[in-house]
């Protein structure tokens, strides 16, 4: 069997009812194409707006069966219901100091400083840079 992989399905808070209708014609699409969407892989969630004052009444779940959760990794980012990449800041400075530990050992070892720079560049420059345009937007003056 094929699932489906990566596929987002976003309906705005004015048609919250029609999400069973767009996972339908999502399912459907994807079995016309010899493919399958994973239910239990699938998840809700609710965005909310960020800064707004009073507590907001969260809609029930139209979608029977799938789970709801408060943040979600989307092709490589992780956004919370809020609209916050901080978890995704906190993940990517977990491991650029993993990255730089590894280049630590990696200049004991004795490896010109030529080729550290060169894995500096390939391992976090391009992991700090990745899709930064879609969350640098979404930063707070914490992260």
């Amino acid at each position: 069997m094929k699932y489906v992989d990566d596929t987002y399905v976003i309906n705005p808070a004015g048609n919250i009812s029609s999400g069973p209708v767009e996972l339908t014609n999502t399912s459907n699409l994807a079995r016309d194409n010899n493919l399958e969407v994973n239910l239990d892989k699938s998840v809700e969630m609710v965005f909310v707006r960020p800064r707004s004052k009073g507590s907001q009444s969260e809609p029930p779940s139209v979608i029977s069966g799938l789970r709801r959760v408060e943040s979600i990794k989307m092709l490589g980012v992780t956004i919370s219901r809020k609209f916050s990449v901080s978890q995704h800041v906190d993940n990517l400075l977990s491991v650029c100091s993993q990255s730089l530990f590894a280049l630590r050992i990696l200049r004991q070892r004795g490896l010109p400083n030529d080729a550290l720079h060169q894995v500096f560049q390939a391992i976090v420059i391009n992991r700090l840079s990745y899709a930064s345009p879609a969350w640098w937007g979404f930063t707070s003056a914490d992260d």
